[in-house]
């Protein structure tokens, strides 16, 4: 958009009254139902923004879900290019709540879920198809974080990616997927950029297909004031069924290097017999290993075999602070089963945190510390004593997410 377009812009909106809320939502449904539209033109697309700048509803407003965005240019996502299909999570940007962005030149599965890894259209993306995994971060770490995202303007450009994506894994081994990340600090924001690729290696065209779509990414200059739905409080949890400790562990080095361990199973009610949800931090190398702190979120009719476990040998204890964040950890985060091995250090923090349906009750078997019970909810995290962020699993509303440090691997 020319300089003297941006400069009548500007003036035709300070010329115009402020939009009342019937005109916002107007124009933000007229919105969506132009950009979902396959077959949108990108003079088409400039034209809208345009018009929302002209009539004060920002890009925010377009990306975000209703009630989430304040009325100014302000956003973290894509205008989506012709042809491809836009999935936004609607998150603020902060490590509670990371803003999540896809964009595929196909159509995205209905199973995928916004806040993490499309796996379902990863999947079956044929040899022309190309995805974009996108999430933002504030910045504000700059010991652990902040470091691992050169600053860069925009547009970014999918030249500078390097191959594989560090904390993940290979989605689809049998037919191996062009993996690429680029990570970059954008308008104080950590961008975390994973593309894949029907054919790998990408084509020139699939690679200039990408870039289309990467010229068309939007990040807010600097954190919008959001303006949230009211909603009524959750009910309060009754404190003596919470687990919520922290305990530093050591960590076991039988053949090669220490490592912690990571597994987590999503639940999956579905299939017979339903499979629970379920995260452990464990150690060992060599074939050998021993767990440490976890969580066993198995249906009713199982509360026996539920419940939260600790390892009595291994772990102590302790009075440190382990957040239950995802700063410091890339993401997206993974929605999937995963099985990792991280690099540790002698001992590490590990933090739990379980909701039971009943009130909490430790008992002894053997070196095992275990309190039973259905788990509705729980968080696990790691951290180094020295503070590093190492990974965090949480399950909600019957969903498994894992993030973890870029060290990490299968």
């Amino acid at each position: 958009m020319s300089s003297d377009f941006e400069r009548l812009l500007r003036e035709a909106g300070r010329g115009l009254p402020e939009p009342d809320a019937d005109v916002t939502r107007r124009a933000r449904e007229l919105a969506l139902r132009a950009v979902r539209r396959r077959s949108l033109r990108r003079p088409a697309a400039v034209l809208l923004a345009a018009a929302l700048v002209a009539l004060g509803v920002g890009i925010g407003a377009l990306i975000a879900p209703s009630g989430t965005a304040a009325p100014a240019v302000a956003g973290l996502g894509f205008l989506p290019e012709r042809g491809w299909s836009v999935l936004q999570n609607g998150g603020d940007g902060t490590p509670v709540r990371p803003a999540v962005a896809i964009a595929a030149n196909v159509e995205l599965s209905r199973d995928d879920d916004p806040d993490g890894l499309p796996l379902s259209t990863l999947e079956t993306l044929p040899a022309s198809g190309v995805v974009i995994v996108v999430s933002f971060v504030a910045r504000g770490d700059q010991i652990y974080y902040d470091k691992y995202f050169p600053p860069r303007t925009l547009p970014l450009e999918v030249r500078d990616a390097t191959r594989g994506i560090e904390y993940g894994a290979d989605v689809r081994p049998g037919r191996p997927l062009g993996q690429y990340q680029l990570r970059a600090g954008v308008n104080r924001h950590n961008v975390d950029v994973n593309v894949y690729f029907g054919t790998d290696p990408p084509t020139p065209v699939l690679l200039a297909a990408a870039q289309r779509q990467l010229d068309r990414m939007v990040i807010r200059p600097e954190p919008a004031r959001r303006i949230r739905p009211a909603t009524s409080a959750p009910a309060a949890v009754d404190p003596s069924r919470i687990v919520d400790r922290t305990y530093r562990c050591s960590t076991v080095a039988v053949v090669g290097p220490r490592l912690l361990r990571v597994s987590m199973t999503n639940p999956k009610p579905t299939v017979s017999p339903p499979v629970p949800g379920s995260a452990s931090f464990w150690t060992g190398s060599g074939g050998s290993g021993s767990s440490l702190v976890g969580f066993n979120a198995r249906p009713s009719a199982s509360r026996s075999t539920s419940g939260v476990y600790v390892s009595k040998k291994l772990c102590r204890t302790s009075a440190e602070s382990v957040p239950l964040t995802s700063r410091g950890l890339p993401g997206p985060p993974v929605p999937y089963d995963q099985y990792l091995k991280c690099p540790a250090t002698p001992r590490v923090l590990i933090r739990v945190r379980a909701v039971l349906d009943r009130k909490v009750s430790w008992s002894t078997s053997g070196d095992v510390l275990t309190a039973r019970g259905n788990i509705s909810s729980a968080s696990l995290a790691a951290r180094t004593e020295a503070g590093r962020p190492i990974a965090l699993v949480t399950l909600a509303d019957g969903k498994s997410r894992l993030w973890t440090a870029g060290s990490c691997t299968r």
